[in-house]
């Protein structure tokens, strides 16, 4: 409505200029986080876990995993992807996650 000169007092880049601001500063906050992402993740996929293979447990690094390995994982490590608890080694059979 601001932008319309016949409705509005002001003029259209009164109105338009802080939108832009916004926006910029918005974009540039969201690269930033997307950056400091990226390295965080490339430093996890760098993580190296204990898989499967062949009958023998090998290393095998984070960003190597494929779909159907089997991981082994220790208490308080943290977990390379969406994966599905298959044995537990609490007495209970209990797991947090």
């Amino acid at each position: 409505m601001q932008s319309i000169p016949e409705i509005s007092p002001l003029t259209p880049y009164t109105a338009i200029m802080p939108l832009i601001f916004v926006i910029t500063v918005s974009m540039a906050r969201e690269g930033i986080e997307d950056l400091i992402r990226h390295k965080a993740d490339k430093q996890t996929n760098k993580q190296e876990f204990k898989v499967l293979v062949d009958g023998k447990w090998t290393s095998v690094r984070a960003d190597k995993l494929q779909v159907g390995d089997i991981v082994v994982t220790n208490q308080d490590e943290t977990l390379p992807a969406d994966m599905i608890l298959m044995s537990t080694s609490n007495e209970e059979g209990i797991c947090y996650v």
